[in-house]
């Protein structure tokens, strides 16, 4: 497994990882969404609208139908970071950051992003909105750090 692996550059095959990885509390969201009935049953051809998102305010119990604004909002905010991340993973390939650092960077960032996204869906209260907060911020200096670490290289 390790030459397979090896024969890519993997910080790179993260930048769409990360994409892939940011749409899971989207799916989470549309498995709420349906609730028990089949997938084919939910009508996704304006789900941005705000009939779409009045039909399952109306539909949905109050408690699911917050869990899947969380779970939305969880997906637009790991989108929202998505830039950031491109342009560290970037920098540090260019910059010549050493193989490790860059993979405990991109381990790092998934692990904080995934903290991030289990507490803002299962939130709801306000203790896990300061927990998210806390966590989000974390993320933004963990980032940070990393962007010195660069600019110190690159120097």
């Amino acid at each position: 497994m390790a030459s397979l692996l090896s024969a890519y550059n993997i910080p790179l095959l993260s930048i769409p990882a990360y994409h892939i990885f940011s749409l899971l509390p989207h799916v989470y969201a549309m498995h709420l969404a349906r609730g028990p009935l089949p997938l084919s049953t939910l009508d996704n051809s304006s789900p941005r609208s705000s009939s779409f998102r009045s039909h399952l305010q109306s539909s949905l119990p109050p408690h699911i139908f917050a869990r899947w604004e969380r779970a939305e909002a969880a997906t637009a905010n790991a989108h929202e970071t998505l830039p950031l991340y491109v342009a560290a993973v970037l920098a540090g390939l260019w910059a010549g950051v050493g193989h490790a650092e860059l993979m405990g960077f991109i381990k790092g960032w998934f692990g904080l992003r995934a903290l991030h996204a289990v507490v803002y869906v299962t939130g709801g209260t306000q203790a896990t909105g300061h927990l998210r907060t806390a966590v989000w911020w974390a993320g933004v200096g963990w980032l940070g750090r990393f962007f010195l670490n660069v600019a110190r290289v690159a120097a």
